[in-house]
């Protein structure tokens, strides 16, 4: 840290080895190859024992390759710094069904069953950069960006590698919830998921019941959001 300059200088994420990408549906940036990037897009809180809600996304399955590690978007709400204020003591992650639209319960699709879950154990197994700002689209023309947003990347131990269900048609759509964990007190900027205004299928959700006592664990299943 250079307070002279008002300089941080965050360590790269190394790169992947050669394994194919899964998934991917990253921030969307207003201008690109601007440095630092700017990103269209604004936080959903999202809080594990602090919620709800718990803020889901769907993403689609086409092969039996495992999920082996995750990177998410996030910032901290009302921080405009390029280093995290205070960081979650872990992250909650989650993977359900999926409930496609016209249900009997919501118009919209939205998750049904968590059937896989991992706890990061601490700030040290999983690792953050800084990514660039926030400009949030909903915001007049003009308005600078508010927040300041990071990059989350936690590769997973191989006996917890998520590996598709078998269906009929070879891939499933899934929902993948991610919230932070706060213990024993609620911070002053909370976590949140960063939305982007780009989409596959149907919007985020924020999960705001399940069948048994908050928070959702392996088996619960969803009441409203």
């Amino acid at each position: 840290w250079n307070y002279w300059h008002n300089l941080m200088v965050s360590p790269n994420i190394p790169p992947k080895g050669n394994n194919p990408t899964k998934w991917s549906q990253p921030p969307v940036e207003v201008q690109p190859a601007q440095t630092p990037p700017l990103f269209f897009g604004w936080d959903e809180r999202s809080d594990y024992f602090w919620g709800p809600p718990i803020v889901a996304d769907d993403w689609l399955c086409t092969d039996n390759r495992p999920v082996t590690d995750i990177h998410w978007w996030g910032s901290f709400l009302g921080w405009d710094q390029p280093y995290p204020p205070q960081l979650p003591d872990a992250f909650r992650i989650a993977i359900w069904t999926d409930v496609p639209a016209g249900g009997a319960t919501e118009p919209f699709s939205h998750p049904g069953q968590v059937i896989w879950e991992y706890e990061t154990t601490s700030s040290t197994n999983y690792r953050w950069n800084f990514a660039g700002y926030d400009r949030d689209p909903r915001m007049p023309a003009g308005t600078d960006w508010n927040e300041t947003c990071f990059q989350f990347n936690l590769d997973l131990p191989p006996l917890k590698w998520f590996y598709q269900q078998p269906g009929p048609s070879g891939q499933n759509v899934y929902w993948l919830s991610i919230a932070a964990v706060y213990a024993p007190f609620q911070p002053l900027y909370p976590w949140g998921w960063k939305t982007r205004p780009h989409f596959y299928n149907d919007d985020a959700v924020r999960i705001w019941q399940v069948d048994q006592p908050w928070p959702p664990v392996w088996g619960s299943q969803w009441v409203q959001g």
